[in-house]
């Protein structure tokens, strides 16, 4: 009887344990998930090497070797000069100047409304005077917004969902520009 308690509770506990690794299995390879696919130039090089990462769930990102369909992925160049900056309560907040035409990279007029929602997103929710910033449209919205810190190049890659109206930060590159996104 004795045996037999400690053979049931031995098998509870490996069942435990091994329960445990597969929540820590899947709960570490689901945030290792590639969510899109970036190109970046180096900003203070003169050569602009482009080089491709994978951005991944957990925010990190990691050097990529393949290559994506950088072909079809919309890119719009927007001048910080739409915005200014004010403070309250010791944070820095952005307020909306002016609507302008938005242009493609070819530079074909985008009559696309989403993009102003996420203009108007970025505006509430970054708090930082914008040095850059670049609107893209692949599988999703993305916004590449760089921020004036004197000298670092700091800037942050979001998500934008149209329904939800949720801008997301993505990840943070230092000293990198990002020129094309892949789905």
């Amino acid at each position: 009887m004795h045996k037999k308690r400690l053979v049931i509770s031995s098998i509870f506990v490996l069942l435990i344990i091994a329960g445990i690794g597969i929540i820590f299995f899947s709960k570490n390879y689901g945030q290792s998930n590639t969510v899109v696919r970036v190109q970046t130039v180096n900003i203070n090089s003169k050569a602009k090497k482009i080089a491709n990462y994978d951005v991944l769930a957990n925010g990190k990102t990691r050097e990529s070797h393949s290559t994506g369909d950088f072909s079809t992925a919309e890119r719009i160049k927007v001048s910080p000069n739409i915005f200014d900056t004010y403070t309250k309560k010791n944070q820095t907040h952005l307020r909306l100047l002016k609507e302008v035409p938005l242009y493609n990279q070819k530079k074909h007029k985008v009559d696309d409304a989403n993009y102003w929602k996420m203009i108007n997103s970025i505006t509430k929710n970054v708090h930082a005077d914008i040095y850059k910033l670049t609107l893209f449209k692949a599988h999703s919205y993305y916004a590449y917004v760089q921020i004036n810190q004197w000298i670092l190049d700091a800037g942050t890659l979001y998500e934008y969902n149209p329904k939800s109206n949720i801008l997301r930060k993505l990840c943070d590159f230092d000293g990198k520009e990002v020129i094309n996104i892949s789905h």
